[in-house]
C-alpha cells in the first residue's frame, strides 16, 4: 500500500459518528493538536478517517493513522525536517 507522512494542525475526532452526533467528538473538535499523519493513498480492508488533501494539482480525501502528536510547532518543524517531510500544513 502506498503511503507518505503528512505534519498537520488538526482535531482528532473521538468516534465514527462526528461532532454533529456525539456530543465527546464535538468537545474534540474544539481542541486542535499538532499531528503527524500517515496518509494512504490506496484505501484499506480497515475503517479509517479521512482528510482532504492536494495531490498532483488535484483535492484527493486519503484514509490516515494519527502517528504522533508535537507539543508545538517548532518541534513539529525540527521532526520533519531530519526525517524528510515535505507535507506540512500548519
Amino acid at each position: 500500500m502506498s503511503s507518505d507522512y503528512m505534519i498537520t494542525r488538526m482535531s482528532t475526532p473521538h468516534c465514527a459518528r462526528g461532532p454533529k452526533l456525539c456530543n465527546k467528538c464535538a468537545e474534540a473538535a474544539k481542541v486542535k493538536k499538532i499531528c503527524l499523519l500517515e496518509i494512504y493513498f490506496e484505501s484499506g480492508n480497515i475503517a479509517r478517517p479521512t482528510i482532504g488533501i492536494e495531490k498532483d494539482g488535484e483535492k484527493q480525501y486519503v484514509e490516515y493513522d494519527v502517528v504522533k502528536y508535537f507539543k508545538d510547532e517548532v518541534e513539529a518543524r525540527d521532526y520533519a525536517k531530519k526525517n524528510g517531510i515535505t507535507r506540512i500544513n500548519l
